[in-house]
């Protein structure tokens, strides 16, 4: 495949391989070989893989056709490259009308009148011929029958040698005549790619011979032996670097394709993330804070601090909502349902904050809260809130009707300053913090069901649209003395339908921005063989689906991209790498691999729709016209340092392709060439060899050795160990001194075999040599990954020295005036085909680079952003519930025995004051405090002890036996372990103080064990929390509980008395529970072995 600047890329994809399971018994097994056979990262699918590499990825094992192992990638390959191969076609018939130019010219200028027109004639016939070809070339008939037309050309160019070239043997030399006949037998090679290369072979080992013995019989000679063995050294030789640069080539042309494929891959991969990773985001916080977030934790230095990101905002309305009845409507409600009821109505209010521009901020249980003026300011902060809060109140007297329940709405708004942002560093949201968020809280407990209650703040921000009444909310809150609050009950009738459309977006339509991707497997499709093609997919539900989402939607939504998790997962992990084949690698049957080839075809047909859909990714290489350097510096620099050093997408993966056993393949081409120089000039042309020319062999000889293994060692560093330095060792300018010098080493020898000229050595010593020097000058076609410009630019100067050598010799008087003259248009034309296979040759290597290096750049980005959404999903959601929402789509759990504590610091208000930066830092001093709360739980001893989140910032929820996994909930043990962190959260908040001035923070713990209901709620912002009468029991325990002590229930105390000793505090009100015995922990009962006690 010919790769040029600005014709490269009109295709692109990939493939892979997948393991079919028993769907009765494995199917667990099969849904994760899937998961990493999507990645479509299997390159070597041979049976027998050896020690030979891989030619390139997905190669057959025909070792005489370099093709890929898929007939439906090798026939999208051939259209792929199609483009490219018609246009070294073109290129090569203007070469072939220009050499034939330039002969007219030369035999116009040189050739007597007698002799001077036949010739023309004929050259201006051939060069007519090549004419009439290159329009055919042009044509779309030409498409059809690419092969069948490249064939008729080599037919053509072969003819021509033999009916012009051959029988012209008075007008050439013997040179002349050997050049172009080596130039044809590279030009059908290198150039014309549509022709199947072991066919090839066969045609032009014939022209050689049928060329040589026609030459002969011209020339009536009864040639030696040894001068015929020369000869067929030198074709041999040529054929030998010819076949090289083509191999290499339709092996590197492949593997770019394989890569385009994997960077289209790749790409769509990191487009998928990234939509997994906004989703996450948006569970999470605003994106304006997360790139903050995400950049403090992912781009980690060494910080005085933990990572701080909180901003102060004036003018946002703060909403407070509270479920009335919600105790009673869960008391007859299994896990699953109260969950299922919970997600359904916060579901509703998620789609509200969406409508209403309101920024949701967390859930309390059944309480929903959020903002509207932050963290984007916007002039309409209090309608946002006020609308918001009657649409709460409307939505819930819908859902009372459709689920036959009676709970209402109590909301409160108040508007002030607040500071946003995060604390802590597991299980964090975001948040706000200042008095302000704290009134408005006031002002909901002091709300009224069906209404919503505002401060006069908020209503100074309002106008007359609605219908209000006085709140007097002082009379229902001690806190709000003095403060005039309202009660709205709904808009004016005339502002119904128009007063809140200032600020909606398009109702029930949700923001392009909230679309989520989904990635299912088709089980179906894998399994049957007649099934849909495409078996991967990314869904978008539609735009008008209903805002009442349900968990399981919103689970699959943002849950299902975990299914690229395997992505980058390497593969020595699949056993696709160790010498077993791949069924073996995956315990695999015949029906499994049965299984696995069909879903190989269905992403190898999958491949070729993405390689269609994106053949104009690369109509403009960023190549420099002439340099061909990149256009983009740091790309360049790139190549330079990585570019013949490894693949960056596979770097485990060796092929033909790989750039530092492509160029020891070079290497041992240019030692087997030295070799037969070394032979034809020295041994077998040459009887008396001077001692002089013999050091100067046995030092070129030991350059040979020396850079043949400094490249094996550069190539295989872990079978040269002793030459393993040679390996780090800059690729690019090792590669280009090693090959220069290798070029230039033949080239010199022959050089050298010219200072015997001097004997009685005749003429034919003289063109053998030329014959011979043309074959080096050849050789400049070999290292490929060497820049054209180099290659070139020595290729012009050796050939005017020849020149300048063969037309000034003086002391052969039997050197013919032909070989003299004609050897310049020869030497002009070979520089010129050598100069376009080096450009050719280059773009190949540059654009294998850059497929390659976007390709990684890709599957990076991807992996980056799959890290970043898993981060930030195991900042909401436990990693246990994760792996259960991945197989079940919908989350909740009835708990028999989980312990249960809330944590606050209780001085935290009177520590924060709003004087000075309105209070920010004093939630740094918070978020350190919390974060060193957050780094206990990555200690061994408390691993069943789980946060849940942080209430009002200085209030910390943690809780033991949620993880089943573990055996949690079975006995004991993780109730002791709870409670331990406690006692370590005072050790901890102990140490802190110390480094306080001025000012000591006391902490305060409740606890409580009994059943609880766990779930996962919401849908455009999930959130996992645990709901039950025992979790309210332990936030009493917390906020009657006694400063600096850990308070318990009197049952919670039966459960751990055997690991720790109580003190009794005596009976202590409770709301809604009337009073309870109470108990403070003392301290750990010696002597107690720390074993879990069963129930």
């Amino acid at each position: 495949m010919d790769i040029t600047a600005g014709e490269y890329g009109n295709h692109s994809r990939a493939s892979s391989e997948a393991d079919s399971r028993n769907p009765e018994t494995r199917l667990k097994s099969f849904n994760a070989l899937v998961k990493k056979d999507r990645s479509f990262s299997q390159v070597d699918t041979r049976n027998n893989k050896g020690c030979v590499p891989l030619y390139f990825e997905r190669a057959s094992s025909a070792w005489w056709y370099p093709k890929f192992d898929s007939s439906i990638l090798e026939k999208e390959y051939q259209e792929f490259s199609f483009v490219n191969n018609r246009r070294a076609v073109v290129k090569i018939l203007i070469y072939l009308l220009i050499a034939a130019l330039i002969w007219m010219i030369y035999f116009g200028a040189t050739q007597e009148d007698d002799n001077r027109q036949p010739v023309l004639i004929a050259i201006a016939c051939f060069g007519a011929v090549f004419f009439v070809s290159l329009a055919f070339v042009q044509s779309s008939l030409y498409r059809h029958i690419p092969c069948i037309a490249s064939l008729f050309l080599a037919m053509l160019i072969i003819t021509v040698d033999l009916l012009f070239f051959v029988r012209s043997v008075e007008e050439f030399s013997g040179a002349a005549h050997f050049a172009m006949c080596a130039s044809f037998i590279l030009i059908i090679y290198t150039m014309l790619h549509s022709i199947p290369l072991f066919v090839s072979m066969i045609i032009l080992a014939l022209f050689s011979i049928v060329h040589e013995i026609l030459y002969g019989y011209e020339l009536g000679l009864n040639e030696r032996s040894g001068k015929i063995v020369c000869t067929a050294v030198l074709h041999l030789v040529v054929h030998i670097i010819a076949i090289q640069i083509s191999f290499m080539a339709q092996v590197r042309d492949r593997s770019t394709f394989w890569k385009f494929g994997q960077r289209l891959i790749a790409k769509r991969e990191a487009e998928i993330e990234k939509s997994a990773k906004d989703s996450m985001i948006r569970s999470v916080m605003p994106e304006t804070i997360a790139e903050e977030i995400l950049i403090a934790n992912f781009m980690k230095k060494e910080l005085t601090f933990r990572p701080f990101k909180m901003h102060r905002m004036d003018d946002v309305s703060i909403l407070f909502a509270d479920i009335v009845g919600f105790t009673q409507m869960s008391s007859n409600k299994t896990a699953e349902q109260l969950v299922g009821l919970l997600s359904d109505l916060f579901g509703r209010f998620d789609q509200l904050t969406y409508e209403h521009q309101c920024e949701k901020i967390s859930t309390l249980g059944d309480a929903y809260y959020c903002v509207a003026g932050c963290p984007e300011p916007i002039s309409e902060h209090a309608f946002c809130c006020v609308d918001m809060g009657l649409a709460m109140v409307k939505t819930i007297k819908e859902f009372d009707e459709e689920n036959n329940e009676q709970v209402g709405m109590r909301v409160g708004i108040h508007t002030g300053t607040v500071l946003c942002g995060i604390i802590g560093n597991k299980r964090f949201k975001f948040d706000v913090w200042s008095n302000d968020v704290t009134l408005a809280n006031k002002m909901e407990t002091a709300g009224v069901p069906g209404k919503v209650h505002i401060t006069q703040a908020t209503k100074d921000f309002l106008d007359d649209i609605y219908i209000y009444e006085d709140g007097h909310g002082s009379t229902r809150h001690v806190a709000l003395e003095g403060i005039t609050t309202y009660l709205i009950l709904g808009k004016k009738r005339k502002h119904e339908k128009k007063g809140s459309s200032r600020h909606h977006k398009s109702e029930g339509k949700p923001d392009e921005s909230f679309k989520k991707v989904s990635i299912r497997i088709d089980k179906n499709a894998v399994m049957s063989s007649n099934g849909p093609s495409s078996s991967l997919s990314v869904q978008v539900p539609p735009e008008n689906k209903s805002p009442r989402g349900s968990l399981k939607r919103q689970s699959e939504e943002i849950l299902d991209s975990d299914i690229l998790n395997s992505s980058y997962t390497s593969e020595d992990e699949y056993g696709l790498y160790n010498g077993r084949r791949p069924s073996q690698a995956l315990g695999g049957t015949i029906n499994e691999a049965l299984a696995r080839f069909r879903l190989r075809t269905s992403n190898d047909r999958e491949l070729v729709a993405l390689i269609k859909d994106n053949e104009n990714s690369f109509a403009n290489p960023p190549l420099v016209t002439g340099s061909l350097w990149f256009r983009d510096r740091s790309l360049e620099k790139s190549y330079h340092e990585e570019g013949q050093d490894t693949t960056l997408l596979s770097p485990t993966v060796t092929t033909f392709a790989s750039p530092k056993v492509n160029f020891l393949f070079d290497v041992f081409i240019s030692n087997l060439v030295y070799v037969y120089v070394v032979i034809l000039c020295f041994v077998m042309l040459v009887d008396d060899i001077s001692i002089a020319n013999y050091i100067t062999l046995a030092l070129t000889f030991l350059l040979e050795i020396f850079f043949l293994i400094f490249n094996m060692s550069r190539a295989y560093p872990q079978h040269m160990k002793f030459f393993a330095a040679f390996s780090k060792l800059p690729g690019w300018l090792s590669s280009h001194i090693s090959g220069t010098v290798l070029m230039c080493l033949p080239v010199l020898t022959v050089m050298l075999n010219f200072t015997v000229c001097g004997k009685d050595i005749g003429n034919d010593f003289v063109t053998f040599s030329a014959n011979v020097m043309i074959v080096t000058f050849i050789h400049f076609c070999n290292f490929t990954q060497l820049t054209s410009i180099l290659k070139s630019a020595l290729v012009a100067l050796l050939a005017i020295l020849f020149i300048i050598i063969t037309t000034t010799v003086s002391d052969c008087d039997n050197v013919e005036a032909k070989l003299q003259q004609d050897m310049i248009p020869t030497l002009i034309l070979l520089t010129i085909l050598i100069f376009i296979l080096n450009y050719r040759n280059d773009i190949g290597v540059r654009m294998n680079f850059l497929v390659d290096a976007e390709a990684a750049k890709d599957k990076k980005e991807a992996k980056m952003n799959k890290a970043q959404a898993d981060w930030l999903l195991e900042s909401i959601i436990p990693k246990h519930v994760i792996a259960e929402l991945q197989e079940e789509k919908l989350y909740s759990r009835n708990y028999e025995n989980v312990g249960v504590i809330f944590a606050s610091i209780v001085n935290f208000g009177d520590f924060y004051e709003e004087n000075f930066e309105g209070g920010k830092e004093c939630i740094r001093v918070l978020n350190e405090l919390v974060g060193d709360f957050d780094d206990l739980l990555q200690r061994l001893e408390f691993s069943e002890v789980e946060k849940i989140k942080t209430v009002n910032g200085s209030t910390f929820m943690a809780a033991s036996g949620l993880n089943n996994s573990q055996g949690n909930g079975k006995g004991k043990n993780h109730l002791k372990q709870l409670i331990e962190f406690a006692l370590a959260m005072m050790q901890e908040i102990s140490n802190f103080n110390d480094h306080m001035l001025g000012f000591k923070f006391i902490l305060r713990v409740g606890f409580n064990a009994g059943p609880v209901t766990a779930g996962v709620i919401g849908t455009n912002k999930l959130f996992y929390d645990i709901w039950g009468d025992t979790v309210n029991i332990a936030s009493r325990m917390d906020s009657t509980g006694v400063d600096g002590r850990v308070q318990v229930s009197e049952a919670s105390k039966n459960l751990l008395e055997e690991f720790f000793a109580f003190e009794e505090r005596g009976e202590i009100p409770v709301k809604g529970k009337g009073t309870i015995k109470t108990f403070l922990l003392v301290g750990p009962v010696d002597d107690k072995i720390d074993v879990e006690i069963e129930d």
